[in-house]
């Protein structure tokens, strides 16, 4: 009985670090994605940081 539960309670602790890494990854993704995207620009600031047009 105490194998079992040992067992168990391993499996959980891994199962618990698989979750734990894949959110992290994941907030990490949505962070990258938010840093990539672009601010809304008016239409002067438009002008400034595209020079030559």
């Amino acid at each position: 009985m105490d194998m079992l539960l040992g067992g168990l309670t391993f499996a959980a602790i891994i199962l618990g670090q698989f979750a734990a890494v894949i959110a992290v990854h994941g907030e990490r993704k949505r962070r990258e994605s938010d840093a990539q995207s672009p601010t809304h620009l008016d239409d002067r600031a438009k002008l400034i940081s595209q020079p030559g047009i």
